[in-house]
C-alpha cells in the first residue's frame, strides 16, 4: 500500500501544467481505470508470492490486457492522461486503496476462521 501512495506522489509531482496531454483515442473511464489498477495491484502481489518461474509466468500483465481488451500503450496513455489531473488521480487511487483494504480484511477473516477450525480439530483429536 505504501507503494501505491508513492506512485500517487510521483504522479502528482510529475504533472506539468505547461504540457497538456490530450485525451487518448481509447479513453478508459475512471471506473474501468480503477478496476484495471486494482487488478494490476493484486496481480503484482500474487507474482511476488511465487518463488518459481512457472508461477510468475502464469500471472503476467497480458491477463489484464486480455480481460479489459487493451494493450500496454492504451494503459500508459490513460495513466498519463489521469496523472495530468492530480485531484482525480488521488480519488481514483483512494478508491483502489479502499478496495484493497476491504479485500485484505476479508482474507484476514478467512484466515482467522481457518486457524480456529484447525485449533478445534486439534483439540478434538487430543
Amino acid at each position: 500500500m505504501k507503494k501505491l501512495f508513492v506512485l500517487i506522489g510521483f504522479l502528482v509531482l510529475s504533472c506539468d501544467t505547461n504540457s497538456a496531454v490530450t485525451k487518448p483515442d481509447v479513453f478508459l473511464s475512471s471506473e474501468k481505470m480503477e478496476n484495471i489498477l486494482y487488478d494490476l495491484t493484486v496481480l503484482k502481489a500474487i507474482k511476488t508470492s511465487y518463488n518459481n518461474h512457472e508461477g510468475k509466468a502464469l500471472f503476467n500483465d497480458n491477463y489484464i490486457y486480455r480481460k479489459y481488451n487493451i494493450d500496454s500503450t492504451i494503459l500508459a496513455q490513460n495513466q498519463l492522461y489521469y496523472a495530468q489531473s492530480p485531484k482525480e488521480s488521488i480519488v481514483l487511487y483512494k478508491r483502489v486503496d479502499q478496495r484493497l483494504k476491504k479485500a485484505k480484511d476479508s482474507i484476514d477473516q478467512l484466515l482467522k476462521k481457518q486457524a480456529e477450525l484447525k485449533d478445534s480439530i486439534v483439540e478434538q483429536v487430543f
